[in-house]
């Protein structure tokens, strides 16, 4: 029997082993051809395969990423208001069949009564687009609107509310930044807490992401990576254009 559990230990490690030396080999060779810059963490149960870092964190200064840079996620943002919608609706406080204005009753604008939560979770709302930047040298000329002013959620609301729909509700999809933040206002509704509340409490502190959160444009946060873009012209980065903070999450090292 003892020889047959160290068989089994011996031929279970060799298998991660070589699973190890497979993936390293595939993410090397990804990043160097496609001139990766970021962290790759592969993990099966509890045994982590690979975790590296590739690339520059802050291109100014010549400053490496490594496994513990911290990123932007941005619109991975909408993943986690999902989950906290989805939450309400497992406990009974949310339907997702139910309109705008079922939760939120002082909302404006013809959406509050036609729209339901699923529409808005899946893109189908039929709202007017919210980001209007058709191209980088329109950003650069003109800035990118919204993103670029310290709003509160509750201005940003009544920013847009009241513009009409451009199509039937549940007729086309388009990804619309406004669509989550109007989930976002729901969370906070029927949690009676603030969205970061909220995340800390469902999601980041029961499962243990403890270096990760929102990012607010007052703080400085310790080996925080810059962020770059490029053009069609040119493949040359340039930096990326300033916007207010609290419109994306920060997420280090989990």
């Amino acid at each position: 029997m003892l020889l047959l559990l160290l068989l089994l230990s011996f031929f279970i490690g060799y298998s991660i082993i070589g699973q190890e030396k497979e993936i390293d080999s595939f993410i090397e060779s990804y990043a160097k051809k496609n001139q990766f810059n970021g962290t790759v963490l592969v993990q099966k149960d509890s045994t982590i395969l690979c975790h590296k870092s590739f690339g520059i964190a802050d291109r100014r200064f010549n400053v490496p990423i490594t496994n513990e840079t911290v990123y932007k996620v941005a619109s991975i943002t909408k993943a986690f208001t999902s989950v906290l919608i989805l939450q309400l609706y497992d406990e009974g406080k949310l339907d997702l069949s139910e309109t705008i204005n079922t939760y939120l009753p002082d909302y404006k604008g013809e959406a509050g009564d036609k729209v339901t939560i699923h529409q808005l979770l899946n893109h189908t709302s039929g709202m007017r687009q919210i980001d209007t930047i058709s191209s980088l040298e329109n950003a650069f000329k003109y800035g990118l609107g919204y993103l670029q002013k310290p709003n509160a959620s509750d201005d940003l609301l009544r920013l847009f509310e009241q513009d009409s729909l451009v199509n039937e509700p549940g007729e086309k999809w388009s990804y619309n930044n406004f669509e989550y933040m109007v989930l976002g206002k729901i969370i906070e509704k029927l949690r009676n807490k603030t969205y970061e509340e909220v995340l800390h409490e469902k999601i980041l502190v029961p499962i243990k992401m403890m270096n990760t959160g929102v990012l607010h444009t007052e703080n400085i946060v310790d080996k925080l990576a810059s962020t770059y873009l490029s053009s069609n012209k040119s493949s040359n980065l340039m930096p990326d254009l300033p916007v207010y903070m609290e419109f994306g999450l920060e997420e280090r090292k989990i």
